[in-house]
């Protein structure tokens, strides 16, 4: 059985201006490393260490999905890819409650990611 897959797009409003307005290559360069350090927020909270922490939780989040994150122009695309977990017992149960974590997970990672933008 699979959770519910979650798949967000995110346009970073005002970014599209300050890509337009590129005019140098120390502008350009002020950009791809402000990108980088974005796409470094999400890297780090699937390091080894947080997966080694969530193996202590009741709720694995690495178990049941495959976080992806991509970033394209000014927008970012964040996708939960469920993943076929061999569970029959209490699945079905437990099955709502566990795709609203990630709801929750998603959130919360989003919360470092827009404090940056800001």
């Amino acid at each position: 059985m699979k959770l519910l897959q979650w798949t967000l797009f995110i346009d970073m409003l005002g970014y599209k201006n300050i890509n337009g307005a590129i005019d140098s290559k120390e502008k350009a360069l002020e950009l791809i490393n402000f990108m980088k350090e974005n796409a470094e927020i999400f890297q780090s909270q699937d390091s080894q260490k947080r997966k080694e922490l969530y193996l202590q939780e009741e709720f694995d989040l690495y178990e049941f999905y495959e976080p992806k994150y991509c970033f394209v122009s000014d927008s970012l695309i964040i996708s939960f890819e469920p993943k076929e977990v061999n569970r029959k017992e209490r699945f079905k149960d437990e099955f709502l409650r566990h795709s609203a974590n990630v709801a929750i997970i998603i959130m919360m990672r989003l919360v470092v990611f827009i404090f940056k933008c800001y």
